[in-house]
């Protein structure tokens, strides 16, 4: 194809040297402003920037611009001094045109004059006689590239967009051109438009005798002939080889028409394709409506709209990792066809023609060139067919009006769980993927399947692989391989069932759930089943966060769409789904037979997994809520929130017992069990349950870890390293707490590690308003602290202005998603503040006040003035604090000492 590529001439009076200033107060200028130019008058000028009003939008705006954001139009220049030869002449003037022999300024009174080139300062004829004559500042080949009328393309943002010119300026032109479904106007560089369909631009058409000569456009070309489009409208065909050489070799680097896009012998892709294309970063199922030169028209559904938009082909797949349309060929070179890879394995392709049947070949007989290709191309396993559950049987709610836990009981032991010794292993991984998962089986071998994805893949590709890996052996198997938009979510050896969830977007949003059929250790799945993740409510675009565990012989408990599911793959139907879930989270009874939920105040369900029956409820607010867990024996449920553990009798009933929190610090999502011998693993704590705190942390250093779960006393730790560039995973199992730990928590005083509790003198500290210090001393009294001036302990609090905060807001209106009126405020907010020091270290706070990020008000009202009630004056924290009853000191408040999980082991350090 012919491309348009033209760079603006040069104007040499654009950035003089500053003896003189360049623009001047009430100049008419361009000025630049996210790659468009607006006329502007000229405020004001000093050193390099040029202050402005502009018109933008309908509306007046003055901003500041560098010279190189600032023109004068039509190519003139800007203010210099112009001499003669002789030095005689003298005069500040800006350049306005030229011819061959003259150059005409206008200086300062408005009066024009026209010099002759040759009369002028040398420095200066240098620089005019490299300004184009005057209406050929964008000539090449012998003729203006565009015309006013032009239908043409215009490049805004990466995309095309049809246009036609209205006015052509030196190096651009004036487009208006369609956006969408908008009418838009804009100024485009001439390298920032084409012509459609690989048409060329206007330029001089001359035969090998340079007596045939004509202005045309090309058009299109055959093996031996081209086709332009003359100035009166009118196509004429001439035979290449008759073309001036120049010409000659232009369309010899120009495709065959029709032929643009073809690569290893196809065009790979085609009018009703069903692909993938990338739009915003996230991947859609589309169909090819149109086929143009490097890109396709496609026709897909995003948020519930259809949408036909054009594509570059870097941007479209077909899915399930088949390949676009080439020219297949075996050895010999005797068979050739024109088809799709759908997929291979160890020794065949399977490939489908254009009459849409599949062939499987073997790979040992084709050509040595697709022979390679193959041998470089992964085994990956097809994503699975669309698969339909009957709606839920039963729709339950969460209820608040259930028994209370006090006065619940239940008789279930825990099923049996993979049993590892301590030992681990590590195995090198494609340098950009990380581990995602590890899910415990157990047997003979200890193994533990392992989920890897590419970090890159919504970029660049990747695949996702499932390993095999046995602490034990020290060794790990490869398994299956997956599309790279997959990521491993859980593995049942009981099912010999594989369940994934397949994510889209930058950001790794979830959207549809699949499931695979393998055995351990095998290196191949089979595809089963897909379904989709339905949008949040009330969200535009946004997919629900979700918790899946498959249970059983052939069930899944899924939390999505603030609801908890029982799938059953066996009857294709959802047993019943109850509503009212906190996060979709639930916390599974150690023998599959029960499961609690959180509601949005905090409050705690209990639920009978078979038929979906709630059992029991506790209350949310400040006592229950947080974290929730069971006992790894099955016979307690655990709370934990500010108001400390809470830990149930499931076999014997009746009232919590309760254990100062002790600085375990837990939410929704953090994995919580009591183990045996007094001890509760939340997430990389240990908490000791006769200390009642937090004792130690299992953190890791030089690792990342994706994956921390007990199985009895031993941890299992799945983590991603790097070392010299090569990525590896690791697998490990090891007890904790672990021997030396237990043993520096037996030489603790619990009592010594709590620097505040009922009884101990505390100092107050408070400036300013007598109802800080009131505020203070009120919470003191009430938790039972009594204030001594000469305490280490400091209980200070604060209010008054902060620092100043300068934000820009943008004014929408309900319905509306977004407007282009700015506001900028500068808002001093008012500021309360609480700590607890230890000497100088800090120990626990909060805080009230800011300028907020949203505001909202009523038509009518004013931002300032919602903004300014930041700024008032108030003293409600003092009236409504509440402190803590127990506080570690800043030294234990993390654990009496971590240990460090590395790429050699397990490395303690004490606090």
């Amino acid at each position: 194809m012919l491309l348009l590529a033209l760079s603006p001439a040069a104007l040499f009076a654009q950035r003089p040297a500053e003896t003189i200033a360049p623009v001047r107060q009430g100049d008419q200028v361009e000025v630049r402003w996210l790659r468009t130019w607006y006329p502007a008058t000229v405020l004001s000028y000093a050193t390099g920037t040029v202050t402005a009003e502009y018109e933008r939008s309908g509306r007046k705006t003055t901003g500041e611009f560098s010279l190189d954001d600032t023109r004068f139009p039509n190519g003139e220049g800007a203010w210099l001094v112009w001499r003669d030869s002789s030095g005689k002449f003298s005069v500040q003037a800006r350049y306005l045109s030229r011819t061959e022999s003259q150059v005409k300024i206008r200086k300062a009174d408005g009066s024009e004059l026209e010099i002759p080139i040759d009369k002028l300062a040398s420095d200066l004829r240098k620089q005019v006689l490299k300004v184009p004559v005057t209406g050929n500042e964008n000539m090449i080949d012998g003729a203006n590239p565009v015309r006013v009328g032009d239908q043409i393309e215009v490049q805004y943002f990466s995309k095309w967009y049809p246009g036609v010119i209205n006015r052509v300026l030196p190096g651009q032109v004036e487009v208006a051109y369609d956006y969408g479904s908008f009418k838009r106007e804009g100024t485009f560089p001439l390298k920032e438009i084409r012509f459609p369909d690989g048409e060329g631009h206007w330029r001089l058409w001359t035969d090998a005798s340079e007596k045939f000569k004509v202005v045309a456009r090309y058009i299109s070309r055959t093996q031996d002939k081209v086709t332009i489009r003359k100035e009166d409208g009118s196509d004429v065909t001439i035979p290449i080889e008759l073309l001036a050489p120049n010409l000659r070799s232009l369309l010899a680097k120009t495709p065959v028409t029709g032929e643009e896009n073809k690569m290893d012998g196809a065009n790979p892709v085609r009018v009703g394709d069903q692909i993938q294309v990338k739009y915003w970063f996230q991947w859609y199922d589309a169909v090819v409506t149109k086929v143009l030169i490097g890109e396709v028209e496609a026709q897909f559904k995003r948020y519930g709209r259809e949408l036909t938009e054009r594509i570059k082909l870097t941007d479209i797949r077909f899915p399930n990792g088949e390949g676009r349309w080439r020219e297949w060929s075996d050895a010999s070179g005797s068979f050739t066809v024109i088809a799709r890879f759908i997929s291979r394995d160890e020794t065949h392709v399977t490939i489908r023609k254009e009459d849409g049947t599949d062939t499987r070949v073997e790979i040992s007989k084709l050509n040595p060139n697709l022979r390679r290709l193959l041998s470089e191309t992964p085994i990956i396993t097809p994503r699975p067919r669309n698969f339909d559950f009957k709606p839920p049987r039963r729709q339950l709610q969460l209820a608040a009006s259930a028994a209370d836990l006090d006065q619940v009981t239940i008789s279930a032991s825990p099923i049996e769980r993979p049993v590892f010794g301590t030992g681990g292993t590590g195995f090198a991984i494609s340098k950009s993927d990380s581990i995602s998962a590890a899910i415990p089986i157990g047997g003979e071998s200890q193994w533990v399947a392992v989920g890897a994805f590419s970090k890159n893949s919504s970029r660049y590709g990747g695949q996702t692989r499932l390993y095999w890996a046995s602490p034990k052996t020290k060794s790990a198997i490869d398994g299956p391989v997956f599309l790279d938009d997959e990521r491993i979510v859980d593995y049942s050896p009981q099912q010999s069932r594989l369940l994934s969830v397949q994510v889209g977007g930058y950001w790794g949003q979830p959207i549809r759930f699949c499931t695979y059929r393998v055995g351990v250790g095998e290196t191949s799945a089979r595809a089963e089943a897909s379904w989709e993740i339905p949008e949040s409510k009330g969200s535009f675009g946004g997919r629900s966060k979700y918790m899946a565990k498959l249970i059983g012989g052939s069930r899944l408990l899924l939390g999505n769409d603030a609801s908890v599911s029982l799938y059953d793959f066996a009857t294709r139907e959802i047993v019943y789904s109850i509503s009212g879930v906190h996060e979709n989270r639930f916390y599974l009874h150690p023998s599959e037979q029960y499961f609690a939920v959180m509601d949005n105040s905090g409050g705690v369900g209990l639920f009978e997994l078979e038929s979906g029956q709630q059992l029991a409820y506790k209350g949310g607010g400040r006592t229950y809520g947080s974290g929730v867990g069971f006992s790894q024996d099955g016979r307690h449920l655990l709370t934990v929130s500010g108001g400390g553990i809470s830990i149930w009798d499931l076999l014997e009933g009746g009232a919590a017992t309760t254990l100062r929190q002790g600085g375990l610090a837990v939410g929704p999502a953090t994995p919580i069990t009591l183990l045996s011998g007094g001890w509760i693993s939340a997430g990389s704590q240990i908490y000791s349950t006769g200390l009642k705190l937090v004792v130690w942390n299992y953190v890791g250093k030089g690792v990342s870890i994706a994956e921390r779960q007990m199985l009895g006393r031993q941890m299992l730790v799945a983590a991603t390293t790097n070392v010299s560039g090569q990525s590896h995973a690791l697998v490990g199992v090891a007890t904790v707490p672990h021997d030396d730990a237990i043993e520096l928590m037996k030489k603790v005083d619990p009592d010594s590690l709590v620097m505040l509790k009922p009884g101990v003198g505390v100092r107050i500290e408070a400036s300013g308003d007598a109802r800080i210090a009131q505020g203070l001393r009120r919470a003191a009294t009430m938790r039972g602290f009594r204030e001594d001036p000469g305490s280490e302990v400091i209980l200070s609090g604060s209010a008054g202005p902060g620092d100043p905060v300068k934000r820009t807001y943008q004014l929408t209106s309900f319905g509306r998603a977004g407007g282009s009126a700015t506001e900028e405020h500068t808002v001093t907010p008012w500021i309360q503040k609480v700590e607890i020091r230890y000497q100088d270290q800090y120990a626990w706070g909060t805080q009230y006040g800011g300028v907020p990020s949203f505001v909202s008000f009523k038509e009518g009202g004013s931002l300032g003035a919602e903004l300014q009630k930041s700024s008032r004056a108030s003293y409600d924290l003092f009236d409504e604090l509440e402190l803590p009853e127990e506080l570690l000191y800043p030294r234990y408040q993390h654990g009496l000492g971590t240990t460090e999980i590395t790429i050699n082991g397990f490395v303690d350090k004490a606090n």
